[in-house]
This record gives C-alpha cells, sequence and structure tokens, in this order.
C-alpha cells in the first residue's frame, strides 16, 4: 500500500522505496468507482451526505474517491465511510446499503457482469492521470550493504514489466496460474502495468493528494523516501 509506505516514512520507521511497483493508467482501467446500477448519481455533488465504502479506511481508493468528488462539484467532507471487502461491496451496492465504491479487478468485471452495478468513473485519475500507486521497499541498513543486489532486482523488474505491459495476450495463461483468476476472466479484465523507471516523481501526485486530505502528516519531495545508493 502506497499510503502506508507514506505513513511510515514519515514516521521515520525503517525502510527505504527501491523501486515503483504497479501504475494507474486510465488505458488499464483497472480498478473504477462503481454505483448501483439504477443510481442517479452522475457527478461528486450526487454523493454529498451519502455513505460509500472502501476496503480498507483510508486507503488510495477511498482518497482517489474523495478527490473525484471535490473535482466534480461534490464536498467530500460531508460523506461517510465504512470498511467493505472488495467481496461484498457489490452486493451492498446493489441492495443500497452504501451507494458508491471502488472496486478492482477481478470484482470490477463481477460485479459489473451482474447488470446490478455500473461504473461511474476513473477515480485514480483526479489524483493523476499517469502515476504509481505501489512500491518495492527494504530494510534501509540491508539496501546500505547490499546496492548490487537492489540494482540487479530492480533491472529485471523493469525489463519484465516492459515485456508484460505490452504482452497481455502472451502473458494471459502465466498470470491467471499464478493468480487463480480464472483465464476466461483473466483475458478480458484490464490488467495493472507495472513501472518501468524508478522515477520517484511517479509518486508524487499521490503524495501530494494525501497531504492535502490528510492521510500523511505534510506534503515532502518522493525523492526523500528513495533508496540512493
Amino acid at each position: 500500500s502506497l499510503v502506508a509506505a507514506l505513513v511510515a516514512h514519515l514516521k521515520g520507521l525503517p525502510l527505504t522505496i527501491v523501486g515503483n511497483g504497479a501504475i494507474w493508467d486510465v488505458k488499464s482501467p483497472f480498478s473504477m468507482m462503481v454505483v448501483a446500477a439504477d443510481s442517479p448519481a452522475k457527478t461528486g455533488a450526487d454523493l454529498n451526505g451519502k455513505t460509500l465504502s472502501t476496503a480498507a479506511l483510508n486507503d488510495l481508493n477511498q482518497l482517489a474517491m474523495r478527490v473525484w468528488i471535490d473535482k466534480t462539484g461534490g464536498d467530500s467532507k460531508t460523506t461517510k465511510w465504512i470498511e467493505l471487502p472488495n467481496s461484498a461491496a457489490g452486493a451492498a451496492l446493489a441492495e443500497h446499503r452504501v451507494e458508491a465504491t471502488s472496486l478492482n479487478e477481478p470484482q470490477l468485471s463481477a460485479a459489473v457482469g451482474t447488470g446490478k452495478v455500473r461504473i461511474l468513473a476513473p477515480a485514480y485519475s483526479a489524483i493523476g492521470e499517469h502515476f504509481a500507486f505501489t512500491v518495492y521497499f527494504a530494510q534501509p541498513d540491508w539496501a546500505a550493504k547490499h546496492p548490487d543486489v537492489i540494482k540487479k532486482w530492480v533491472k529485471v523488474t523493469y525489463e519484465a514489466a516492459n515485456y508484460t505491459n505490452s504482452h497481455h495476450t502472451e502473458t494471459a495463461a502465466m498470470m491467471a496460474d499464478i493468480t487463480k483468476i480464472p483465464l476466461a476472466i483473466i483475458s478480458k479484465m484490464a490488467r495493472v502495468n507495472g513501472a518501468t523507471t524508478g522515477d520517484p516523481g511517479l509518486i508524487q501526485p499521490a503524495i501530494n493528494a494525501a497531504a492535502k486530505y490528510n492521510n500523511i502528516s505534510r506534503t515532502f519531495p518522493a525523492k526523500d523516501a528513495y533508496f540512493s545508493g
């Protein structure tokens, strides 16, 4: 969780970011803000005073939804939030126990496929059109003693992402085997792309948003959280 890593950094816990992980890009919309199929909601203003859910309170999904609500005419301070696992959120929407939530694949496709849930918006895009939302980190003392290991590991990770990002069809069977998501589903759903660079700027949009919405105590230059060995 990127937000948890940011909190840990600001609290001085012993971790250092060694690489960027998953990337949000609206061209591969693996996560979407959703509502009941018969919900009249179209903008953030329609969610004022409503109860929404997220898988973990104060997580990135909740942050993204709050930013989207405010950017589309609403006031996220008026919303109420409850914690629901993704596996239960679709049913909660259909039964009108919550007004909106954010679902990731494969739960997203499963919920929309029932016809009881519809996509409202790509909430992550309210934070940024292209940013890293997960990171890899290590214990600083260990990292300082093994910079060559980290360099090689990161190089291989980015090279692998560069291939898989553009070869979803060729890697579908492999991903189905690893994730246990049926091949028929993983072949159709949006897949998360991986970072191909360690640019700290890729997490700056999330840092800025998290600070503005008090998920973290303050903003800071992203590079301060990265391993520099």
